[in-house]
């Protein structure tokens, strides 16, 4: 096997750690310990992707993430953890591929929700995220493709960084309407 850090040939199984029974190595060169690169990993997770995508498809037909842990034996933060792992990587996907896209009018609109409690309700010692927040949300009126979105407070520095971010993604002018 082949080690992780300096890719010396001599590394040998050093037992199991975690409930799963993970395969840890060391390499007998750097002395480095290791998992077993051969065990299933999404992310930074020992998760098998059919389990992973067991649990994306549960999420998505609505199930709660109470009712997935009891379903898949899984723990709650773990079942979190993947969500948070695999937006992540559809962002940086989306971000990737929505470029240079070409349109002709482009509807432009903000989604009220609050974080905690409503503004109007919120403690003195509340963090800063908590409060009312918007999901500013660009779509090409033709197609309903969602060309940019922004989660953030209702002021201008959220809308300069919501438009830079469509203008960034979009080739040529377009009109824009509410």
């Amino acid at each position: 096997m082949t080690c992780v850090r300096c890719k010396h040939q001599g590394a040998k199984k050093f037992g199991t750690y975690g409930r799963r029974k993970i395969q840890r190595c060391r390499c007998q060169s750097c002395r480095a310990t290791f998992a077993d690169p051969s065990t299933p990993k999404l992310g930074t997770h020992y998760t098998s992707p059919e389990t992973a995508a067991k649990v994306l498809t549960l999420m998505l037909e609505g199930m709660s993430i109470r009712a997935i842990s009891r379903f898949t034996g899984m723990h709650k933060t773990t079942i979190l953890s993947i969500l948070e792992t695999v937006g992540a990587n559809c962002r940086k996907l989306w971000d990737a591929k929505i470029r240079g896209i070409r349109t002709q009018f482009v509807q432009a609109d903000e989604i009220w929700s609050f974080v905690g409690c409503p503004q109007r309700r919120l403690p003195p010692n509340a963090p800063a995220e908590w409060g009312d927040q918007y999901v500013w949300i660009a779509l090409d009126s033709v197609t309903k493709m969602v060309l940019g979105f922004h989660v953030g407070k209702r002021e201008a520095v959220s809308a300069d960084e919501f438009m830079r971010d469509l203008s960034e993604r979009i080739d040529g002018t377009f009109s824009a309407y509410d």
